[in-house]
This record gives C-alpha cells, structure tokens and sequence, in this order.
C-alpha cells in the first residue's frame, strides 16, 4: 500500500509540473500525443543515458570523485536532452514551429527523464508514504534544465541569426546548473554533521535556475507575439489558464 501511494504521488507531482509546461506554451498547445511522445523519448533516453554516464566514468578511471561524477551527468543528461529536441524539431517539423517550442519541449523531454529517473531510484527505497524530496527537486530540475538547455532551437523558427549562440548558451547554462547542483547534493550526502550552509546554496541555486528559465520564458513570448501579432495568449494569466 505506501508503494502504490508513493507511485501515485509521483505521478499527480509530474501531472502538476506538465501542467505548468502546457501552460507556458502561450499562443500554439502543443497536441497531446506530441506530449506523450515527448515524454516518453525523456524515458527512454534517461534510462539509456546512463549506462553511457558509467562507461565515460570507468574509461576515465575517475568514479570516485564528486567533481568527475557531477560532470558526466550534467554534460551527458543536458546533451540527452537538447539532442531530444533537435529530433524532435527536425522529425516533427510542423508542431516546432513556435519560439518557445524549445523550451517548451525541452522541459517535457527534461520531465520523461525525471520520471524514469525516480521510478529508478523508488525502486530501492523502500516502504515510503511519501515523495521524498529529492525526487521533488528532481521532477522539477530536470524540465527547468531541459527547458533551459533546448530554449535555443526555438530561435529557428523566428529566424533568428542567433540561434547558435541561443543553443549554444542555454546548453551551457543547463549543464552549469546541473554540474553545480550535484556537486552541492553529494558534499552534503557524505557531511558529518549536515553543511549549515546547504539550504541558502541550495535555495539560491534552484532560484538562480527558476530566474534563467523566467527570463526565457519572458524572451520566447515576445518572439512569439512578434511572430504571431493576432495571438492572445498573456503570460501572467491565472498559471492553468492561457487566458485572452
């Protein structure tokens, strides 16, 4: 009974967060079963995702270290990511058509991972009631980070002649955060007694990451009111809602 109610914790905290994807897609929903698709492409890669990470730690003989291991998975798991959405935006060119698809995708993408990662890591936790919160940070980091990593290739469909810089960047800002938030979480994991100053850096990092990812959520709907003049859509409606 606590395993089935910890799954379905699980699964209505990642309804909440797809929820608030879908309602940053201001001026085109995406279709369900682009979603759905979405998704489940995050499973998939982050359950193969990380049987490369191993590989890349074991060929580099540095399994050991904190350092080592938060760099294979941020520049693995936000590579995963960003190359998601490049399949995506090049298999399904019609639904990517929009300036915050991008980000929009990424942070779908970014939540298929997130799930897959939990259901993973749920699997050795034993008798829980509830979520812990790691895995509440984790389902919303990886769609924040995806969304940042992939916000780039939105660019491409406003025709922008910065879209290299815009992947470019988001990619890097993605794997910085992610490298800086696993740093953080295993020096507090093997701290005796806990880090006093753990909860402002962490804090602060996840607020630098929700700021990132604000700002380009405020620069994709410009873009998109630019593409599209007759759209309606108000980014500071009530969050479920893409009122007109």
């Amino acid at each position: 009974m606590p395993g089935m109610f910890l799954y379905l914790t699980l699964a209505a905290c990642g309804c909440g967060v797809a929820l608030l994807v879908w309602r940053y897609d201001l001026y085109e929903k995406e279709p369900w079963w682009m979603v759905l698709t979405t998704l489940a492409l995050g499973a998939g890669a982050s359950a193969g995702v990380g049987p490369i990470e191993d590989i890349t730690l074991r060929s580099m003989r540095a399994a050991s270290g904190i350092a080592s291991r938060a760099a294979v998975a941020a520049t693995h798991e936000e590579a995963a990511k960003l190359l998601g959405v490049m399949l995506i935006a090049v298999v399904f060119r019609r639904q990517f058509n929009d300036p915050l698809d991008g980000l929009v995708y990424g942070a779908y993408f970014g939540l298929g991972m997130a799930v897959e990662e939990s259901l993973y890591y749920m699997r050795f936790a034993g008798p829980l009631w509830t979520l812990p919160a790691a895995e509440i940070v984790r389902l919303v980091g990886h769609p924040m980070l995806g969304g940042i990593a992939a916000f780039g290739l939105g660019l491409l469909p406003a025709k922008s002649r910065s879209w290299p810089l815009g992947v470019a960047g988001g990619l890097i800002a993605a794997i910085g955060l992610h490298f800086a938030w696993d740093v953080l979480a295993d020096i507090t994991a093997i701290a005796a007694p806990p880090l006093a100053w753990y909860t402002p850096a962490a804090v602060g990092l996840m607020l630098t990451g929700c700021g990132v990812f604000g700002m380009l959520v405020v620069t994709g709907a410009r873009l998109s009111r630019q593409l599209r003049p007759e759209a309606r859509g108000r980014l500071w409606a009530w969050p479920f809602r893409g009122g007109g």
